[in-house]
């Protein structure tokens, strides 16, 4: 399997840029070496990017970039706006938070066992469900009402066309009759 560095090397050789999808098996291209599958396991020869990016536990992801992707962090940003990666990517961080969430509410747990100051501030913790992510009360941002008024545009402006569909259909039947 060729390695970040040969993608590289490839690149400085004159091919120019690689495109950033072409990384994977799953969307292969001639005139650049595949690294990576986006299946959740190894695919023969191709290292899951999935399980790359679990294990490294990189809520920054540069370190995971300059580690795995040829040309660093700028090419992982170029790869994170290609939409067919994009939403792989957001499982992935969705995972990757809950993964971590995971491993500190054990060690939260542990701490609440062992008693003391801390342990007592460990079991107010879980008792309280301090874990549960909590809804933003107030008043919304304005992006949020951009967005929903955009989304209410849309939804009257397609209930307009149905309305006006449905209108010619009934007087093209009436007149047909």
């Amino acid at each position: 399997m060729p390695s970040p560095k040969d993608i590289t090397r490839a690149v400085r050789e004159g091919k120019g840029r690689p495109p950033s999808i072409s990384y994977f098996i799953e969307r292969p291209n001639d005139d650049y070496p595949t690294l990576y599958t986006l299946h959740e396991e190894d695919q023969g020869k191709y290292k899951s990017l999935k399980r790359l990016y679990l294990e490294e536990q990189d809520l920054t992801e540069y370190d995971f970039a300059t580690k795995y992707i040829p040309k660093g962090f700028k090419a992982w940003e170029r790869l994170c706006r290609e939409p067919y990666f994009k939403m792989h990517l957001d499982q992935w961080r969705k995972e990757l938070t809950l993964k971590i969430k995971a491993q500190e509410l054990k060690r939260i747990m542990d701490l609440a066992r062992q008693g003391g100051k801390e342990g007592h501030q460990a079991s107010r913790f879980l008792v309280t469900k301090g874990y549960i992510d909590k809804d933003p009360k107030g008043r919304p941002s304005k992006q949020e009402v951009i967005n929903e008024t955009k989304r209410l545009a849309e939804y009257e402006m397609t209930l307009d066309e149905d309305y006006d569909r449905l209108i010619n259909n009934l007087t093209s039947s009436d007149k047909t009759n």
